[in-house]
């Protein structure tokens, strides 16, 4: 499964906490497409969100906000354990072995769909940075 990730502070594994002003301004934002694929009726990761500590020990779990709901399915939220995905030689790097508390985001197609759906998410991490998430799902 395609891991998904910002930058050498943060990576994504994300879902839970959701915000409701739509007016915040942030300091850094990046944006990510991805796709996944589904079949019938079974729930996919759909993206994630955590944020380690140079020495690999939880710094926060980063907060999501729903843009846009997919259309034919739900959005399924869980706060977990998850491995970090840092870039290759980042500092953060040696991280990705060791689980640390994430947020993710799950996608459960409704009973009988079959087509492509779409989501986007909002990433928000501790220090201001935001990861603008576009998800397209192929359900077969």
């Amino acid at each position: 499964m395609n891991r998904f990730f910002s930058n050498a502070f943060y990576i994504l594994r994300v879902a839970a906490v959701f915000l409701v002003s739509s007016s915040i301004s942030y300091a850094d934002v990046k944006s990510f497409s991805m796709h996944r694929a589904t079949t019938g009726g079974k729930v996919v990761e759909a993206f994630y969100g955590f944020n380690a500590n140079p020495d690999c020990t939880l710094h926060a779990v980063p907060s999501i906000q729903i843009l846009k709901a997919p259309v034919h399915g739900t959005t399924i939220n869980k706060r977990e354990k998850v491995y970090p995905d840092y870039n290759p030689g980042t500092p953060k790097y040696k991280c990705n072995k060791v689980k640390i508390s994430g947020i993710v985001v799950y996608y459960k197609p409704e009973v009988g769909f079959k087509g492509t759906d779409y989501l986007e998410g909002r990433i928000i991490f501790d220090g201001g940075s935001v990861a603008n998430v576009k998800i397209t799902i192929k359900v077969s």
